[in-house]
């Protein structure tokens, strides 16, 4: 149920989309910090998940190129024969950004499993109310693809092993929301 409120609100960013334009505002600025949270919901086909994404970007160019540090939070879900298994994960990520895309490369941890796993994604925003000048806030729409080594807890141990090695050549596809939040100045 609480997956399907997150598709509702996803469909809802999209329509959302489809009604605002862009802002004609020209971003004239030489430095910008901003926190971004988003909330996306994704699939490998074998599962879906849930991402809560926390960054922070400091961009230079007119907001066009500059560097996000952040970190994720991962719920997956997936329909075995008589139930769901249900899998968490945590991963600290850098990235390149550039014009509202990101290029991200980190490790993700599967709590209770020893070591970790690399972690690679891109994701771009559509603005929905596009970022001004100086301070501001703005709501865009989040399209991405990542990819990890899927793991999935589960009672069966040939669920487990199908997720984790089959489940792992898939990319994960999501859409979902981003607030973002920052100031941004000119050198003088």
């Amino acid at each position: 149920m609480r997956f399907a409120k997150k598709i509702v609100a996803a469909l809802f960013l999209t329509f959302l989309a489809l009604g605002f334009g862009f802002s004609d505002e020209a971003i004239e600025e030489d430095l910008r910090f901003e926190i971004n949270l988003s909330d996306t919901v994704g699939t490998r086909l074998l599962n879906f998940s849930n991402c809560t994404d926390l960054g922070v970007d400091i961009t230079t160019r007119n907001n066009k190129v500059g560097g996000r540090i952040g970190f994720m939070f991962r719920e997956s879900w997936l329909k075995t024969s008589d139930r769901y298994a249900f899998g968490v994960s945590f991963n600290p990520y850098l990235g390149f950004s550039f014009y509202n895309g990101c290029v991200m490369g980190g490790i993700i941890f599967f709590p209770g499993i020893e070591g970790c796993a690399p972690y690679v994604g891109f994701n771009w925003d559509i603005d929905l109310f596009p970022i001004k000048n100086g301070f501001s806030n703005s709501l865009a729409l989040r399209l991405g693809i990542d990819w990890y080594p899927a793991y999935v807890e589960s009672d069966d141990p040939n669920t487990s092993v199908i997720i984790t090695v089959f489940g792992s050549v898939i990319p994960n596809l999501f859409v979902g929301g981003t607030y973002k939040f920052g100031y941004g100045m000119k050198a003088k």
